[in-house]
């Protein structure tokens, strides 16, 4: 859990903060609890690294990707452009698998998968801090300046829980990030995106699916999808 802090800084500084592409955003954001640093701890890059270079399974996730079109995920989310591979996007091989957690600790859940067997319960840690909770994929890719990426996941309250938590994505690179506006839980599942417009070359795409900092606050996540939308161009 301490590594991940260096997910996060102080966005005090900001001149209003990153700018969000039209038709990006859900709701408005209501808290200011947004990483714009994307500079994963060294533990989290390998955690996620490591499943993508060993055995057969990796080299079946990284088979090439389907064809380039509109398709839906399993919340219904409309999807564009060419699906970018992420190791175990359906969380069927568990929670920790290839993902890290900050602020909370990812647990598998059986009782309203999206998908499959199993989904992620997130529930924020009593305190973890004013910065939120999240759990945290770094696809490992080639990306340069000029390419857009869009990520996508299928949240729901947990069974019996509280609706409302605020939900958003953030995807990027240290600076070079988007921050998605948020995204109400409800009973049943509904999805959560953010587009990312690259502005410079980096070897992996960083994706955090993050809830705000409350007392007893909770949320299942299933079916996290990364696609590119647009190439960088001649």
């Amino acid at each position: 859990m301490t590594a991940s802090c260096s997910l996060l800084v102080d966005t005090s500084d900001l001149s209003g903060g990153a700018a969000l592409p039209a038709g990006d955003a859900g709701h408005d954001a209501t808290d200011s609890q947004v990483s714009v640093h994307f500079d994963a701890a060294p533990e989290a890059a390998t955690d996620a690294k490591a499943p993508l270079e060993a055995g057969p399974q990796a080299d079946a996730d990284a088979a090439p990707p389907i064809e380039a079109g509109p398709r839906k995920n399993s919340c219904g989310a409309l999807l564009f452009g060419t699906p970018v591979p992420v190791f175990n996007g359906d969380f069927e091989q568990g929670c920790s698998n290839g993902f890290t957690g900050y602020a909370t600790v990812p647990a598998n859940d059986t009782s309203a998968p999206s998908n499959g067997a199993l989904a992620c319960r997130l529930c924020y840690l009593t305190g973890g801090g004013p910065d939120g909770y999240f759990i945290t994929a770094n696809v490992p890719r080639n990306v340069v300046a000029g390419e857009r990426y869009e990520a996508v996941a299928c949240i729901r309250t947990i069974p019996g829980g509280d609706a409302g938590t605020p939900v958003h994505v953030e995807i990027g690179v240290d600076q070079d990030v988007n921050l998605g506006g948020s995204v109400a839980v409800s009973a049943t599942y509904t999805e959560v995106r953010m587009g990312w417009d690259v502005k410079q070359s980096h070897d992996h795409v960083g994706i955090n699916v993050r809830g705000i900092t409350e007392e007893g606050a909770c949320f299942l996540i299933d079916d996290l999808s990364l696609s590119l939308i647009k190439d960088a161009g001649p």
